[in-house]
């Protein structure tokens, strides 16, 4: 059976799964403009802060950014996947400013106030509970601190190729992969309801021409895998979806776009 990427990251601990999500996070590393804007986001938050948590933290692509930084004391990186956090500490060589730590981010071991600054990317999506992660990081922070938060809205992902009708329910079974594939849009009610002011959001338009990149990476054929396991079309009306966008792709015609939303609100005084 084919393994679901989305699926992984909610229930894989170690073994085949972490190696595929580790994979799957290292193919989202080398697109230059998403490691573009961790480290903008990261230059802002250098700018605010002497300590930062990376709630979430993976392979360590958002901590690189941030030790690339000058000025912090203290970078503390939490995954609740050992193997991850292993692939993070061989990536990050040792720095002492950092320490990676295997928690839940609803249970953080950090004191109320203890850190400068946090921010969790492309994490409340798969987690259980979303509201219950960003209110103890925003628990940890100290007042007038920085909280930082990075979603996808997987409603937004659009395909620019091939028989409308396949394209919508194989997006359809794209956004039944991820476990809130709309918390992209609800940023600034989770730092709102965690007690953080001065809420702003922008948002970033990530878009491909590059037909590999989408079905991996936008989870294309996870969706088109669950189209066919449902046996809902004909086989041969998918078959020529996808000869459809090999041909749009080899012509310069295929496009795949997601919206990113980026969120910050500030820590009130306790």
């Amino acid at each position: 059976m084919t393994m679901s990427v989305a699926r992984t990251f909610r229930e894989a601990e170690v073994g085949d799964a972490a190696a595929e999500l580790e994979r799957y996070l290292r193919g989202t590393s080398a697109l230059e403009k998403v490691m573009a804007g961790k480290a903008t986001r990261a230059r802002w938050l250098a700018a605010r802060a002497r300590s930062v948590l990376d709630a979430g933290c993976g392979t360590g692509d958002m901590l690189a950014e941030l030790v690339a930084e000058d000025g912090w004391e203290r970078i503390v990186g939490v995954d609740h996947n050992p193997d991850l956090l292993a692939a993070a500490r061989e990536r990050l060589g040792g720095d002492r400013r950092v320490e990676l730590v295997r928690a839940d981010a609803t249970r953080l071991p950090y004191g109320d106030g203890e850190l400068g600054a946090a921010v969790v990317e492309r994490t409340l999506q798969h987690v259980e509970d979303p509201a219950a992660v960003v209110a103890d990081v925003a628990r940890v922070v100290a007042p007038g601190g920085t909280v930082l938060l990075v979603e996808p809205d997987w409603s937004t992902l659009g395909v620019a190729s091939g028989d409308p009708a396949i394209t919508d329910a194989v997006l359809a079974c794209v956004r039944e992969q991820i476990r809130h594939p709309r918390v992209g849009r609800d940023l600034r009610p989770l730092l709102a309801d965690a007690g953080l002011t001065d809420v702003v959001v922008d948002a970033e338009v990530h878009e491909t021409a590059d037909l590999g990149v989408a079905r991996f990476l936008a989870l294309i054929d996870d969706g088109l895998a669950a189209l066919r396991a449902r046996g809902e079309a004909p086989t041969a009306a998918l078959d020529a979806w996808e000869a459809e966008l090999a041909a749009d792709a080899a012509t310069g015609r295929f496009s795949a776009s997601l919206v990113l939303f980026v969120a910050a609100g500030t820590a009130p005084a306790r």
